[in-house]
């Protein structure tokens, strides 16, 4: 598509603004009596809330299409590129100050073409004119503008910008390229060597593989490293973010080693984010980031990636320690979401930090009110000073968070009434754009929290919404990024399909095995719709195959160096790890070589310098878990064929084994002593690894059942049952019970091969 073919003729421009009209209105873009708008450009017809903002803007904006990755089609001119995203406060300054600014819509529209672009929506192109802002300034920002060539080559890059300096560069720009094209486009060229530098030569990757042993090398001091990252972070005196992925790795690693530092650093930091105003104590959910080191300045946006990784955490740390607060800062964020971002396609993206213009309004509270007096601040502190409103001209503007972690603080009658007095605020807005990737995130974190706190509940919104991505995001056989008033739009890029795919096999461990009717698992009971057969697996399996099929095969590019410069952690997990985890997952479910090949090749093929480990931190953390597995609670084994699944009955911890039919593992006892038992054994209390012989197993009675390959009967485990083990009681000095660690030892056979022994760890409180 060229860009003369994007731009929309004055007919269809007002159709579009006509089926737009009232999502404008309901924003107060325009009013319900505008027939007509001064301005509209193309913008008009996009499916994101950013984009529609700038609709009415007098620059002739297109929004960004796949084919300007090889050809804008400028007609020789200079292009502008602007990129953004709806909670992002300085883009909204400058589409005030400068592209709702005629004299500068002039320049704009006579010499450049004008792109704007939801970061959102275009994650890769985001990324790679951050990375040059970055690389040519030290750091970037949002929004992101950049002049280019015709033929693509960066002239200029910077953020913001106000309305004069920002004149000063296009209109420059402009006049040069007019009377001297050759001297920018030198220039371009010379931008170009820096920020897409020729390729150092290097040795054959395939003779410089990592093993398993040299990943065994190098992980304990990459866990070293992140750990003491943590620990320094807030020495920094920057904008600090939560490290959500840093955290997970290091309560892993707890777990494998016993190394208390490690939670012991998890546990401080949430302790101090969860008695501080970046956690929203009063109505639930995570602001983005903080702008100081303290965790005293939010920046008030709320993303929906954010909830998800925190839920995620929270129900880690949870399963872990058992301490309530997290399990209540947990409920509350999903709670939060629930409310606030569920819509008929999913979940939407994000809340705006701006409430009646002024950022972070809608969460600052104030020492009186006239209608009931001083507002009740039992159990929270009061941050002065945060807010900056200045139109009220009230400098009593406090900022409340928890004063303990003690208690349940939704108890409080001060949390009732600060409750009482945000529902008075008026709400900031909220980006209802649906994004694949995100949502999946969000499904997989319901699960984590179902899996430590048994709530049915959120086993079912994550089935509803897979279901609904499913049904949304889905068309003519192709999946989509964003569902936007009910209409699918952006190809997906590999996120989307590895994390969609990767939520699909984290549900199938509770749907039932192929040929049981749905409700005989352990399972909610809610039906997925996917293809085939109704199952997770297969909608898993079909996403797993578009991915590899559209990007190995759609322009010769195999999928490995397709994603091999996608291997920085940022505020989610890179793509990079994204793509592993749903491919190594997959392979659990399903006979397809693929997934295993290519899963194997980014571990072997992944750079072994420490530098680059860190910066990926979350895929040194996945391939951990491919070595050293641990859960909390439950686990798959036999290449997908089984399941544990571990519940704590008044002290007795019972183990419930779910084995597909055609599958068996040995009993315990066994008929003959040349098979390996099944065992349960205690790993260690508490990350204390030392063995103890004081807890009573009781084995089920054994199916006795004879086998082609052994002439006579053997002891096997079939079906479902359970194993129970009995602890003596043990408290820690707080009166909390331990966590058990539990090994469980099995091998698992079929009709017609057995597989290796596994070794299991399980965590239940």
């Amino acid at each position: 598509m060229s860009i003369n073919k994007t731009v929309l003729n004055d007919t269809d421009l007002m159709i579009a603004f006509e089926s737009r009209k009232s999502w404008l209105v309901n924003r107060k873009i325009v009013s319900s009596q505008t027939s007509t708008p001064k301005y509209l450009n193309n913008l008009i017809n996009s499916e994101s809330p950013y984009l529609l903002s700038h609709s009415l803007q007098p620059v002739d904006w297109i929004e960004w299409q796949p084919n300007f990755e090889t050809d804008f089609q400028s007609g020789g001119k200079l292009v502008f590129i602007s990129i953004g995203y709806s909670t992002c406060h300085w883009c909204h300054v400058m589409a005030e100050e400068s592209f709702a600014n005629t004299d500068i819509a002039d320049i704009l529209n006579q010499s450049y073409i004008s792109i704007k672009v939801d970061r959102e929506q275009w994650p890769l192109v985001d990324g790679r004119f951050k990375s040059a802002l970055e690389l040519l300034k030290g750091e970037a920002g949002w929004p992101l503008n950049v002049i280019l060539t015709p033929d693509g080559k960066i002239v200029w890059i910077d953020s913001y910008l106000n309305k004069d300096k920002f004149t000063k560069v296009i209109q420059g720009l402009a006049k040069r390229w007019g009377k001297q094209p050759k001297a920018i486009s030198s220039l371009a060229s010379r931008v170009d060597a820096i920020v897409n530098p020729d390729p150092l030569p290097t040795s054959n990757p395939e003779t410089n593989l990592l093993s398993k042993s040299d990943w065994r090398k190098l992980l304990p001091e990459q866990h070293q490293s992140v750990y003491q990252a943590l620990l320094n972070e807030e020495r920094l005196g920057e904008p600090r973010f939560f490290r959500e992925v840093w955290q997970l790795g290091l309560l892993d690693e707890y777990l494998r080693t016993g190394n208390k530092a490690y939670l012991e650093a998890v546990e401080n930091q949430l302790s101090e984010i969860l008695l501080s105003p970046v956690f929203d104590a009063i109505d639930g959910g995570f602001h983005r980031y903080t702008v100081d080191s303290k965790w005293q300045t939010p920046h008030f946006e709320k993303m929906l990636y954010t909830q998800a990784n925190m839920i995620s955490l929270l129900a880690r740390v949870y399963g872990i320690t058992g301490k309530q607060h997290y399990r209540i800062a947990m409920e509350q964020t999903i709670n939060w979401v629930e409310q606030w971002l569920k819509n008929d396609s999913g979940y939407s993206s994000a809340v705006s930090a701006l409430s009646e213009g002024i950022e972070g309004k809608y969460y600052h509270f104030r020492d009186t009110q006239s209608d009931s007096g001083t507002v009740n601040l039992v159990g929270f502190k009061a941050l002065t000073g945060v807010i900056n409103d200045t139109q009220s001209g009230n400098n009593q503007n406090v900022l409340v968070s928890l004063d303990s972690l003690d208690s349940d603080w939704r108890k409080l009658p001060s949390y009732q009434e600060l409750k009482k007095y945000r529902k008075q605020k008026v709400k900031p807005e909220i980006d209802e754009k649906v994004i694949v990737s995100w949502n999946s995130r969000y499904a997989i974190a319901l699960i984590d929290a179902f899996e430590v706190t048994d709530k049915a509940e959120y086993l079912d919104n994550s089935t509803r919404l897979l279901e609904l991505l499913w049904q949304g995001a889905i068309f003519d056989g192709k999946l989509y990024r964003i569902v936007f008033l009910g209409r699918a739009s952006i190809p997906a890029q590999l996120e989307d399909f590895a994390l969609f795919a990767l939520a699909q096999f984290r549900l199938a461990f509770y749907q039932p095995w192929q040929g049981e009717e749905h409700g005989e698992s352990i399972s909610s009971g809610i039906e997925t719709r996917a293809f085939g057969d109704g199952s997770a697996v297969t909608s898993g399996n079909w996403l797993l195959e578009k991915m590899i099929a559209h990007f190995d095969d759609s322009d010769g590019e195999n999928l490995y160096s397709k994603i091999s410069n996608l291997n920085t952690d940022g505020e989610q997990s890179s793509v990079y790890t994204s793509v592993y985890r749903a491919l190594s997952l997959g392979s659990l479910y399903s006979q397809h070589p693929a997934y295993k090949q290519i899963s194997s090749q980014l571990s072997k093929s992944h750079s072994p310098l420490l530098s680059e480990l860190f910066k990926n931190y979350s895929f040194v953390g996945s391939v951990a878990d491919g070595l050293v597995p641990v859960r909390l609670n439950h686990s798959i084994f036999a290449k997908g064929h089984g399941r544990i699944k571990a519940f704590n009955d008044g002290g007795i911890i019972r183990i419930e084994f779910d084995i597909e039919p055609g599958w068996h593992i040995n009993a315990n006892p066994v008929a003959n002593k040349r098979f390996i038992p099944t065992q349960v054994s205690l790993v260690g209390i508490d990350g204390g690894f030392q063995s103890d012989k004081s807890i009573k197993v009781h084995y089920p009675q054994a199916t006795e059942k004879q086998l082609f390959f052994y002439k006579t009967l053997l002891h096997l485990y079939e079906g479902r049952f359970e194993i129970q083990v009995e602890f003596p009681e043990s408290r820690t000095s707080k009166g909390e019970y331990n966590r058990h660690i539990l090994g469980i030892r099995l091998q698992a056979c079929s009709e017609s091969l057995c597989l290796l022994p596994e070794n299991l760890v399980l965590l239940r409180n």
